[in-house]
């Protein structure tokens, strides 16, 4: 079983998904970004691993992070 964290993060291109510290390719759109990552969450959870999806929020100059789960993926379709 592994243990993985998907940090959503904005970036000047857009967003960027970093798995356990591993930066993957940019998405220009965020809804996109949650969407796929939900989706991967999803099919590891169901194979036994725990996965844990945040999404920074930048408010202002304050940095939120918001614990995201597979089923909120309705939210951003």
């Amino acid at each position: 079983m592994a243990r993985l964290r998907y940090d959503i993060v904005p970036i000047p291109e857009g967003w960027r998904v970093n798995c356990n510290d591993v930066h993957g390719p940019p998405y220009s759109a965020q809804t996109d970004a949650i969407l796929d990552t939900l989706a991967i969450a999803e099919t590891l959870i169901k194979n036994g691993d725990v996965v844990e999806v945040r999404l920074l929020e930048l408010d202002g100059a304050k940095r939120v992070w918001r614990k995201i789960e597979p089923r909120d993926a309705r939210l951003y379709r």
